[in-house]
């Protein structure tokens, strides 16, 4: 729930939702083909990306502690998902 008082605010917090959900997609896709199907593939990239791992958990912790989550939050998180899918 993105405070959003006009009109673009509301299609700009729609925008950033979809664009997270794209990222989720695009990290999941990273991580069943890095790990290349072999035994459990999250645990096996999380090991071989233990740094980003934390650095995203650590990220999402301040997320999920804070108040009000709002849009430049979002764009940060966006950001290094982003970083994460790509790669």
């Amino acid at each position: 729930k993105l405070p959003a008082d006009s009109h673009w605010q509301k299609l700009a917090a729609a925008a950033m939702i979809e664009e997270l959900y794209g990222l989720q997609r695009g990290v999941t896709l990273r991580i069943i083909r890095d790990a290349k199907g072999k035994g459990d593939v999250l645990k096996t990239w999380a090991k071989k990306n233990e740094g980003l791992m934390d650095q995203t958990s650590q990220m999402l912790s301040e997320l999920e502690a804070g108040e009000v989550v709002d849009l430049s939050m979002l764009a940060v998180a966006s950001r290094q998902l982003s970083s994460i899918a790509g790669g």
